[in-house]
């Protein structure tokens, strides 16, 4: 075929409709607190493109870390420390439209009588400031909380994990309601377990929410939890058996593309000779039940999930497998499987004494933009610094 000039022209100076794939990038950093050696990140969350909080701890003396990402840089914020407490962590943060933002965590001291941890929660809207919620205070008392959604600026859950006078800890669910942090009753479902924690939470609606965890029976295995609130009541679903006995599932992430299309992530973990092998857990909630999703990762431990459709799921961890690099893991879910992305950037590729190198403890996606971020540390503790991917 014949062409003119005219129409070289008007082909190179076409524009090109293709679409290039959005490429995960190492960063931005997130400032270290002045005078800390070091710092691990545990969540993040987006409210918009120029308005996302990250959440972790720092040392020495395990102080709460906080900062803020406005579409230019990180910068780190002023946190409340409440006392007598000692050494504060965060676990876990979420972003409102409104320029809000909560985090939860744990407070910790001791005294001359012994050890108390109580929960923490803290809420931004021009600084931070402390609030109350309900928590155990006697002496060995251990109340935590892991995780913490809002689903207004007057409807919240937060939960976690109290354990009382040092006896194994048990599911701890709060709610923000009429301005105040309260504690809501477990389930009796609970009274078959002798201990359980609830490592996530997902609020959809005010009748739609979703939490999840580990507890163990009482024939002693270790078995995922993910338990649903309608508005009512909590009820507690069953699961899948995962994992070969005696290994045991916990279930770290939940969320949802709609009220039947929920994902939730996690491991299955048995220490042998000092080790802890794992392999990665998914577990999908559809109106057939729940079911489990084989991954594409091996040897991994999944820390969060990030559900942006039914077709477009991802999840994170790092790999445990002492036979392989410890770092940064990946998976996407394309509608008919998981399979590994790694083309993640790697901040190293050393394994520091038999420990992970650098792993994802948290991630979220931007509303409205399709963009990821994701969030841990690089290094060891106490020598770990924060570590930051994005893409898109």
């Amino acid at each position: 075929m014949h062409i003119g000039l005219t129409s070289v022209i008007v082909l190179a100076l076409a524009p090109w409709t293709g679409t290039v794939a959005p490429v995960w990038e190492l960063g931005p950093d997130v400032p270290v607190p002045p005078g800390a050696t070091g710092a691990t990140l545990h969540d993040v969350a987006a409210a918009s493109p120029t308005a996302i909080w990250t959440v972790g701890e720092a040392w020495p003396g395990i102080q709460p870390l906080a900062a803020r990402w406005n579409g230019q840089a990180w910068t780190d914020t002023a946190l409340p420390v409440p006392k007598p407490f000692t050494t504060h962590t965060l676990h876990a943060v979420d972003a409102l439209p409104d320029g809000t933002a909560w985090a939860a965590g744990s407070a910790h001291t001791t005294s001359p009588d012994g050890p108390v941890t109580t929960t923490m929660i803290i809420f931004y809207k021009t600084g931070w400031a402390a609030i109350s919620s309900p928590s155990t205070t006697g002496i060995d008392d251990v109340s935590e909380l892991f995780d913490i959604d809002m689903f207004s600026s007057s409807d919240g859950w937060a939960v976690g994990g109290a354990a009382v006078g040092g006896l194994p800890p048990q599911a701890l669910i709060q709610r923000w309601t009429g301005g105040r942090w309260v504690k809501v009753t477990l389930p009796a479902e609970f009274d078959a377990f002798t201990q359980s924690e609830l490592h996530a939470v997902h609020a959809r609606a005010s009748d739609d929410v979703w939490a999840a965890g580990t507890a163990v029976g009482r024939d002693g295995r270790r078995t995922g939890l993910i338990v649903h609130w309608d508005g009512t009541a909590w009820k507690r679903f069953p699961l899948p058996a995962t994992g070969t006995p005696p290994e045991g599932t916990v279930l770290e992430d939940i969320t949802s593309v709609s009220a039947k299309d929920v994902w939730a992530a996690g491991s299955t973990c048995l220490t042998e000779a000092g080790f802890e092998i794992c392999h990665p857990v998914v577990l999908h909630v559809t109106a057939k039940g729940v079911q489990a999703v084989p991954t594409a990762g091996d040897g991994a431990e999944l820390t969060a999930v990030v559900a942006l459709a039914a077709d477009d799921v991802w999840v994170f961890g790092y790999d445990s497998n002492v036979a392989k690099r410890e770092a940064d893991h990946v998976e996407h879910w394309d509608g008919t499987a998981f399979t590994r992305d790694d083309t993640i950037p790697v901040p190293t590729e050393e394994i520091l004494d038999g420990e992970v190198a650098s792993a994802l403890g948290g991630a979220t996606a931007v509303p409205g933009t399709g963009a990821l971020w994701a969030v841990g540390w690089d290094g060891v503790a106490p020598e770990t610094t924060p570590h930051v991917i994005h893409r898109g």
